[in-house]
């Protein structure tokens, strides 16, 4: 039986879940885990965007702007500044 990379069924209870997948460690992902909690500027290919960095993910950043929630893929981040 297939499952994809984060989809995992457990052979001791039969249940089904999701794994959790590790946030990538380099120097990016490092400086931008600093910045949890504060407010960021986000220039991605569409614009920048202004928010409270809240989360960050294996594939993607929480940023909730003006109360709504932004999640920004990590490969369309051009550069972020606080």
């Amino acid at each position: 039986m297939y499952y994809p990379m984060f989809f995992y069924a457990s052979p001791v209870s039969n249940q089904v879940g999701y794994a959790r997948e590790q946030t990538p460690k380099t120097p990016f992902m490092d400086h931008l885990t600093t910045q949890i909690g504060n407010v960021i500027f986000v220039a991605t290919p569409i614009g920048v965007i202004k928010g409270t960095l809240e989360a960050i993910f294996s594939d993607s950043i929480l940023v909730k702007s003006n109360a709504a929630p932004y999640h920004i893929r990590l490969e369309q981040i051009i550069y972020f500044t606080y």
